[in-house]
């Protein structure tokens, strides 16, 4: 019941957003607005039979190693989760104003089939969680409630994952990053961007993302 409803809340966010988020804009050459899913790189991004990548809009899931490094906690069940929903099949691309990411990839809401919006169902089945930027800014509050249920429900990485806890957490405002407190980049942190957070749940819980780097 809450994936149809929030589906509906996503679409409708879209819709009040005031066409931001379209089926596709000029952008040196028209982007695909669907295409047929060849291979699933991880849980937040997929390879179109053009060959061109698409990168999911909004969340982050935990990375799969490459060239013998360890994959994350949950990466490959998260890659496995978005394999079910759209491997094999034609899915809809809605773009923002920003088309592509830092790597050229494409940067989309996707649809599968039968309607679901993939990145909030993967967010709302704990395979992925919120990576809030400029582009995310209209759907945010939608991803974050479902994460927020996620978490509360511990489902996927949020049952699955033991993190060794910090007595706080260092957070930039700015980046919406948190830190172990330890870490080298929290240090880096402005005192004018610096948040602080008694435990690793209620910097989640906030729309923050773990840092990459030490992991908390």
């Amino acid at each position: 019941m809450f994936a149809k409803r929030a589906v509906i809340v996503c679409l409708l966010s879209l819709a009040l957003a005031g066409g931001a988020w379209g089926r596709g804009r000029p952008h040196g050459g028209r982007p695909p607005v669907e295409g047929k899913v060849r291979f699933v790189i991880d849980g937040d991004t997929i390879v179109l039979e053009t060959g061109e990548k698409v990168r999911y809009a909004g969340i982050d899931a935990p990375e799969i190693g490459h060239h013998g490094e360890p994959s994350e906690c949950y990466g490959q069940k998260a890659r496995r989760a978005n394999a079910k929903m759209v491997l094999g099949t034609k899915v809809t691309l809605r773009y923002g104003r920003r088309i592509r990411d830092y790597y050229g990839r494409l940067l989309a809401l996707v649809y599968a089939p039968d309607g679901t919006c993939v990145n909030l169902e993967l967010i709302k089945s704990g395979n992925a969680h919120v990576y809030r930027d400029h582009e995310s800014a209209k759907f945010y509050s939608t991803f974050l409630a479902a994460q927020r249920e996620a978490i509360r429900e511990r489902r996927g990485q949020w049952g699955a994952c033991r993190v060794k806890p910090e007595p706080y957490y260092s957070a930039n405002s700015g980046s919406r990053v948190f830190h172990r407190p330890g870490c080298r980049r929290a240090r880096e942190i402005s005192a004018a961007d610096s948040v602080k957070f008694s435990d690793r749940w209620s910097a989640l819980n906030d729309g923050y993302r773990p840092c990459r780097l030490c992991k908390p």
